[in-house]
């Protein structure tokens, strides 16, 4: 045995000294740079590097703090517990239950261990006795890892069970976390919790009145005759924060919220919300949160005492002791001792996790029943320790192993465009379907980060124990900040393959557009395919035969268009000799044939402005008659298409301002032409600072300046005053620098100027819109309420004061700009779901919004009472009309211009919805 340990220390010493040579030769310092610094010999550090000295745990505590490698050196340095016999346990064999949960948060059952927190427990239990008379959800608001977790938990659930609050000892509680869909979690726990039946609990679910109704009737079915006490249930909702992290759908969000808000409205129940406050402005946004956060009770601080509390007590319970001088240097550690006579203690809250990762580690190293200082500083400390944990784990993995971890732990967080990123939870099923992993090798490396306490396995989820080792663990925080926006769009691809399945496979579910292209791109790029589930790989395949499919038949409906309009030519044709048959003279079958031919003329121009013109030169030189000259004169004052004959592939924008035209293509080019005459448009210049598609252009209402949006996720401005030769918008604004990611991940697809020009609204791939200040002292504005996609954008005139985005999840969104921090109204059409919004377009007095979408349909909204917009009006029309690609309002209001896919443009009378002219 003794042997086996010699021979597993130095592999161990031979992989530190490679680990020290890889960091130092990364700093790019000498091996005497480096001795000076850490007051050892060149030669003694060169052998440390060879593997032919050995490296204490001391010393390796010195290079890591050095050359800051965040506790890796420690970390991979054998411990007492590495030389355990439990095969692959992190821990030591116990003789009694360690009192130090760490990384996890206390639960009911471990309430006997949970201290320093006795008067935030009883000021909840006094402000939920006063919330009982008023109605309505009590708030408890933490910053991440502060605790209010377990003061739920094990401070609250315990304090009621015990009689805090009159007839508190039978009240059933109901522990949740919202999740994906939260009225349908909050369902089945009610009904695991309850006994109530499940089937009964999921038909509510989707109905926030109903649902409230049916809490009531659970807590009166289970209510003995002689109970005095009105409060019988207890809703504990916990993370919160959930609802925006997790769920997705605002018209799900909305419904959750609206049933605690009326559940707690109901004298039988109770509903307590656990809330990270960083997510306090997002819950500020939404009325129906902002009301539950009134009187809202803050998880202040612990003091030096209550640290020590934390510390001392637990043990004491075990009948464990501290050595002296721990409990100092663990709060010197957390920069918890007093700052003054106060007994205050300066510590980051958010570090709590940190420090009980470090007692039960600690716990691990103890002598006997003795917590000792030497075992602390084996751990690396209050700051190292979690790393340390968490790289010996990854580092007993094989290399196979290692690289499924980096996989699952990245699905396993959620990655923020702005803010702290977060842990996801997912089901273990999804896990063991991610890419070419097996089952079995997934669970194996779960298992390992269980045993860790990294990760917490249920019986059905999976999720990162605590957010605190996304920033504690240096290879961790790599891994993400290395392909931020690649995880993002994964996430995002996951999260649309499983609404996907939910629905049925349903084709309204899948990608197209932009969107499509974007999440190709990203899978083709570094062999990413491997990183796609069964599900994902599917849903991303159906996607692109989808495409394929309506790309077909659009080539089709165009090809029947051409064929039918050179099938009614030469039937006009044939009718004119049959007509000239019957003439008896030359000269009157002339005219017959002239007249036939104009009046033909006339009916082509309407929708092939080019051939009726051809017509009508051909009726002319039939017969000079009064038909042909009337048909030659209209068809000469007709706008027919220009072609510019150019070889740079799709063109994804136009935008025209005045005698300018810029279109931008999939070369990553802007072209400007002045068309002056538009039968003969003139090239004037070209823009190619951007690094991918363009998918977006705008020009101010001055024209003097140009908005370019693309796919490389950046936004420009353009000074066009001489379209002959642009430039970059001088000065440049300080929140808009011209080579800086805007924040959409995944690309910009629409831009828009306000009406003064003044601000400049932005829409992205990742469904947010943004509100840009043009005034260079002034920061972007990032507005709440975010959609699947956007397509487009547009402001109102500027009475109205409102910003309006159409979005690929059928919904359109308006802002109130004089309180853009309010969520947005949504109009949605019930009646015709699944049927993304392509375009969109606001009469000049801003009280008709009108907006095509995908299947053609083009809807009327009626904004003077955005409430009626769950009921547009339509305009009338075959059904299946191809998509609408573009629409405008005439000045006076009074006619809407459509442009569809298939090449047509309908002119409508909106004072009685009549089509004027196609």
């Amino acid at each position: 045995m003794d042997g086996t340990r010699e021979r597993s220390d130095h592999e161990a010493g031979r992989k530190v000294g490679a680990e020290l040579r890889r960091f130092r030769i990364d700093r790019g310092w000498s091996q005497a740079e480096l001795a000076k610094l850490v007051h050892y010999s060149v030669g003694y550090l060169s052998k440390m590097e060879n593997g032919k000295k050995r490296i204490t745990p001391e010393m390796a505590g010195s290079f890591d703090e050095v050359l800051a490698t965040g506790g890796v050196l420690a970390a991979l340095l054998p411990t007492s517990e590495d030389r355990t016999p439990v095969q692959g346990d992190l821990a030591p064999p116990a003789t009694g239950p360690c009192p130090y949960p760490g990384l996890a948060a206390f639960g009911p059952d471990e309430a006997r261990w949970f201290f320093g927190r006795a008067q935030i427990t009883a000021d909840l239990v006094h402000r939920l006795d006063e919330r009982l008379g008023e109605g309505g959800p009590l708030a408890v608001v933490a910053p991440s890892g502060a605790g209010k977790s377990s003061l739920l938990a094990a401070g609250l659930i315990p304090a009621l069970a015990g009689g805090a609050l009159p007839g508190s000892r039978g009240w059933s509680v109901v522990t949740a976390t919202p999740g994906a869909h939260p009225l349908d979690t909050l369902a089945d726990r009610v009904a695991a919790e309850t006994g109530a039946d499940p089937a009964a609990a999921a038909a509510v679910a989707g109905d926030p009145d109903r649902f409230a109704t049916f809490l009531t009737e659970v807590v009166n079915a289970g209510k003995p005759q002689e109970t005095s006490s009105s409060a019988q249930l207890m809703l504990i909702i916990d993370q919160f924060e959930e609802i925006f992290t997790e769920c997705r759908e605002e018209t799900q969000r909305q419904a959750f919220i609206t049933a605690l808000r009326a559940a707690a409205a109901s004298p039988a129940v109770v509903v307590v919300l656990g809330v990270r406050a960083d997510f306090y402005a997002q819950c500020l946004a939404s009325r129906a949160v902002s009301a539950a956060l009134e009187g809202h009770l803050p998880l202040e601080p612990m003091s030096a005492d209550q640290l020590r509390e934390v510390i001392t007590r637990p043990a004491q319970v075990e009948g464990l002791g501290l050595e002296p001088g721990l409990v100092e240097l663990l709060l010197r550690d957390l920069g918890g001792a007093d700052n003054d006579d106060t007994g205050a203690a300066g510590y980051d809250p958010g570090a709590l996790p940190l420090l009980a990762h470090a007692l039960r580690v600690t716990w691990q190293q103890r002598e006997g029943h003795t917590l000792t200082v030497a075992g602390y500083r084996r751990t690396g400390g209050i700051r190292r320790a979690l790393a340390s944990t968490a790289e010996r784990a990854y580092t007993r993995l094989n290399q196979s192993e290692q690289q499924i971890a980096q996989q699952v732990l990245l699905r396993l967080i959620n990655v923020r465009e702005q803010g702290t990123d977060t842990r996801r939870r997912l089901p273990r099923t999804h896990l063991a379907q991610a890419g070419p992993m097996s089952a079995d090798a997934v669970e194996a490396v779960l298992e390992v980060f269980s045993r860790a306490r990294l990760v917490t396995l249920d019986t059905d989820s999976v999720e990162i124990t605590h957010e605190a080792l996304l920033s504690a663990w240096p290879r961790l925080a790599t891994w993400i900040s290395a392909d931020r926006a690649g995880l993002r769009t994964h996430q995002q691809l996951s999260e649309a393959a499983n609404a996907w399945e939910q629905a049925g496979r349903d084709p309204s579910e899948l990608y197209r557009g932009t969107r499509l292209a974007l999440t190709r791109d990203w899978v083709a790029g570094h062999g990413r395919k491997d990183r796609l589930s069964t599900l994902e790989d599917a849903f991303l395949g159906a996607s692109i035969d989808q495409q394929h499919r309506e790309q077909r038949a659009e080539r089709r409906r165009t090809r029947r268009m051409r064929q039918l309009v050179a099938g009614l030519t030469a039937l006009v044709v044939i009718i004119a000799v049959v007509l000239v048959i019957q003439k008896s003279t030359a000269h009157d079958r002339d005219l017959a044939l002239s007249s036939v031919v104009a009046d033909r003329a006339n009916q082509v121009s309407k929708f092939d402005p080019t051939r009726g013109m051809q017509l009508s030169v051909a009726a002319y030189d039939i017969a000079d008659t009064l038909e042909a000259r009337s048909s030659l004169l209209s068809a000469s004052t007709l706008y027919s298409a220009t072609r510019v004959l150019t070889n740079i592939g799709p063109i994804n924008a136009v935008a025209i301002s005045g005698h300018t035209l810029a279109t931008g293509s999939s070369d990553q080019t802007i072209r400007l032409y002045d068309i002056s005459n538009p039968k003969e448009p003139t090239f004037l210049s070209s823009i190619t600072d951007h690094t991918d598609v363009i998918n977006a252009l705008a020009f101010s209402p001055d024209g003097q300046t140009l908005a370019s949006g693309g796919r490389d996720r950046t936004v420009r401005l353009w000074d066009v005053g001489r379209p002959d030769n642009p430039r970059p918008k001088a000065p440049r604004p300080r929140a808009f620098p011209l080579d800086t990611h805007i924040g959409h991940n995944q690309g910009v697809t629409a831009v828009a100027f306000s009406s003064s020009g003044s601000a400049l609204a932005i829409g992205g791939a990742d469904g947010a819109v943004q509100l840009w200040d043009l005034d260079p002292h002034h920061s972007p504005n990032v507005l709440p309420g975010r959609a699947a996609f956007v397509d487009a954008v547009a402001f109102s005139p500027p009475d109205r004061h409102m910003l309006v985005s159409g979005d690929d999840d059928d919904t359109v969104r308006l802002w109130d700009l004089n309180h853009p921090d309010n969520l947005p109204e949504i109009l949605t059409d019930f009646a015709h779901p699944a049927d993304p919004i392509y375009t969109i377009a606001l009469s000049p007095d801003g009280h008709t919004l009108a907006s095509g979408t995908r299947s053609g349909r083009v809807q009327l909204w009626d904004l003077t009472n955005p409430r009626k917009g769950t009921s547009p009006a339509f305009l009338p029309g075959r059904t299946d009309a191809s998509i609408v690609k573009t629409a405008a309002f005439s000045p006076d209001g009074n006619t809407l211009a459509i442009g569809r896919a298939d090449g047509t443009v309908q002119l409508w009378d909106l004072t009685n919805l009549h089509n004027v002219t196609s």
